[in-house]
Formats: structure tokens, C-alpha cells, sequence
């Protein structure tokens, strides 16, 4: 028997076993990316390799597979066996001894897969308030307003965006993104990281509150979201919903909009308890680049949501209070990427059958930037 129909018989095989098990499973197949991001750089570094003949034939199929991106989100069902064939019926395609290697990767994902626990069956319930994951997106200038949910695989060497859900704002600058995570709650309040003199001048009862971290860069200071539109300085970020960017007004002496949130919260008669469903404080934020943010959101590493209702998007920016890993589960589930909310955490009993499988791979992508980075430079 010639090698290559040898190869190919043993592919389909495997691809089969694939296809049977649920899409939460067929997220560990993961693909190279053609570009990547240089951070040094603040730019794209296309991975030239990646399409090179002496490549082994399971990165052109991972690639359709995932729709060109690094991870698999399961929006419309996809068959490995469809992907194995058309790579072996093209062309352009080459095969050689290294082309096993293709086997043993797909074999790889199948023994991972299989150490997962079983897909519980959750009933389907109708919803008045649905979620759809925008396909297709081009430009950041179309995720304003929006939910990024993080994939379940991506960003595991990044604790506070791994399963993270993100709030977009992109009328920073031109250049750049600005976003709040909003399920990372911390068990103390705003009294614990501010001067407590001058925290109780301007803040008063608001110390009291509970803080959120909203990203990695504690530079963006404090943040506060809310559902007045006449605070001073605030920005919509959709009708109903608003945020306040405290630092880029204390940077000039202006605490007028901590202050006006104070007399709103009087004037209302809200009660200490109930000032929790109407604001939300936060401390730093995240930034991207435009071209970066785009990347990812094309990589799936990050799935824009698209709420249907005003109510969808404040329920998990305010009106939760187990916002939590509980909330980026809870979105995922209302979207028609639900099926990926089957995958363990990492740090649960089954996710070290997994982890090895993606950190493995993202030393093998991390090889061929460096190497690119290289060639750019030479």
C-alpha cells in the first residue's frame, strides 16, 4: 500500500472518531495562524512557514477547519472528514514522511478529548433575550457597545482575560481600544485602594462599594458604570448605559462627575443596598490597538457578542452580582457558541489532559514569530 493512501485511510479514521464527539471537544483542534502580533513591534508579522510545502498537511486542514483562525467556535458545525478530503483531493497539496506528523497531531486532539468529562445535556429553554456572535467582523469600529466573550482556550497564560467578558469602547483614540472586563470581582471595596482623606471628600458612601478589577492596566485608574446619561463627562456606550473614566477627569482636578453620581443616588432615595444595581466602580482597564484587537477577534480568541436587548447588556454590566466566571458561562450559553461552555477550567480535575495539548502549541507559534521576526529583520 502506497504511504499516502496509507496516510489518508488513517486520517479518516481518526476524522470520524472527531466528528463524534461534541464541539466543546473539537475546540482542542488548533490550527497556526497565518499573521500574528508583534507586541515589541505594535504590529502584524505574517508566519510565512505556515503555507510552506514542507508543512505537513494538518495545518491546511485545521485552517478551514477553524475558519482561518486558531481555535474552533462552533457556530456552524464543521466535519473533519470533509477537511481531510478536500486536502488530500487539492492540488497544490504535497505529502512526504513528514506529512504523518499531521496524524499524530489530529491523534493527539483525539486522546485529549477523550480524557474530558462527558457534555452534560442542558435543556433548551426559550429566550426573551438572546445573544449572537457577530461572524465576519472586519473592523473594531463595529464591536462598540459590545460584549467580547474570551474563548475558553484562549489567553491561559493571562489569568484576568482568560474566560473573561469585556465591555468595548472604541472611541478612545483612533489608533486604539479601550475595554472593561466585567467579571472579575475582588472580595474588597473602593475604601481599600484610595486615600482615605481624599477618598471620603469625593467618593463618601461610593468607598463602601464593592471594586472590580477591569483590567490589567491600573494606569486607566477608576472607572464607573452607570445608567445616567446627564453625569457630567459621561460616555453611552449603548442607550441606557454609560461609562465614566474617573482619571481623565481627576487628571485635571475635575471630581464633578463622582459628585454628581453622589446627588443622584440621594435625590433617587437609593438605598445603600440598591447602589450596586446601578453602578458598577472599577479599577484599571484594557487596551488594545485597533489592528491587534482585530486579530484576535479573527483568531477567535475573542467572540464579539451583540446583545438583542438594552436589558442583555446591563444585566451583566450592573444588575449582577454574581457576575463572575458564573457570567461569562451564563453569555456564552444565551449564544450559538454555547457548545464551547462544555470545556473544563484549566485548573479543574480534567483540564491538565488538555493544557499540555495548548501549551504545546503555543510554543510551536511563538517558534515560528520568533523565526519570522527574524527573516523581517535580516
Amino acid at each position: 500500500m502506497r504511504p499516502v493512501l496509507r496516510l489518508y485511510r488513517a486520517m479518516m479514521a481518526v476524522g470520524k472518531e472527531l466528528d463524534g464527539i461534541d464541539p466543546a471537544r473539537k475546540a482542542l483542534f488548533l490550527g497556526v495562524p497565518q499573521v500574528v502580533w508583534d507586541e515589541a513591534g505594535q504590529r502584524q508579522v505574517k508566519l510565512t512557514n505556515v503555507s510552506n510545502s514542507k508543512q505537513h498537511t494538518y495545518e491546511s486542514i485545521v485552517r478551514k477547519f477553524n475558519s482561518n483562525g486558531v481555535y474552533f467556535k462552533p457556530v456552524e458545525e464543521k466535519s473533519v472528514l470533509d477537511h481531510v478530503r478536500m486536502a488530500f483531493r487539492s492540488r497544490q497539496a504535497k505529502f512526504n514522511s513528514s506529512s504523518f506528523e499531521a496524524l499524530r497531531q489530529m491523534q493527539l486532539v483525539l486522546a485529549s478529548a477523550k480524557k474530558l468529562p462527558p457534555r452534560k445535556r442542558v435543556q433548551k429553554r426559550n429566550r426573551s433575550h438572546g445573544l449572537k456572535v457577530i461572524s465576519g467582523i472586519k473592523h473594531v469600529s463595529s464591536t462598540s457597545g459590545r460584549l467580547l466573550v474570551g474563548h475558553p482556550l484562549a489567553s491561559i497564560s493571562q489569568p484576568l482575560l482568560h474566560r473573561s467578558l469585556v465591555i468595548i469602547d472604541n472611541n478612545q483614540k483612533k489608533s486604539h481600544v479601550r475595554g472593561l472586563i466585567l467579571n472579575r470581582p475582588t472580595q474588597k471595596t473602593v475604601r481599600s485602594a484610595i486615600n482615605p482623606n481624599w477618598g471620603k471628600q469625593h467618593f463618601g458612601d461610593l468607598l463602601d462599594q464593592k471594586l472590580w478589577v477591569g483590567g490589567d492596566n491600573i494606569d486607566q485608574g477608576f472607572s464607573i458604570i452607570h445608567k445616567w446619561g446627564d453625569i457630567k463627562h459621561a460616555r453611552e456606550l449603548i442607550p441606557g448605559l454609560y461609562v465614566n473614566y474617573l482619571q481623565d477627569n481627576f487628571a485635571k482636578g475635575d471630581y464633578s462627575p463622582v459628585h454628581d453620581i453622589r446627588e443622584r443616588i440621594k435625590k433617587e432615595n437609593i438605598t445603600h443596598n440598591e447602589i450596586s444595581g446601578c453602578l458598577r466602580i472599577l479599577l484599571g482597564g484594557c487596551t488594545w490597538s485597533r489592528s491587534e484587537l482585530e486579530l484576535m477577534i479573527g483568531n477567535n480568541s475573542w467572540m464579539a457578542v451583540a446583545p438583542s436587548t438594552e436589558y442583555d447588556l446591563q444585566q451583566y454590566c450592573i444588575n449582577n452580582r454574581r457576575c463572575d466566571y458564573d457570567s461569562w458561562k451564563a453569555v456564552l450559553n444565551a449564544t450559538d457558541a454555547s457548545a464551547l461552555s462544555g470545556i473544563p477550567p484549566l485548573d479543574s480535575p480534567f483540564g491538565e489532559s488538555y493544557r499540555i495539548l495548548i501549551e504545546d502549541h503555543h510554543r510551536k507559534v511563538q517558534a515560528l514569530r520568533d523565526s519570522a521576526l527574524k527573516a523581517t529583520a535580516n
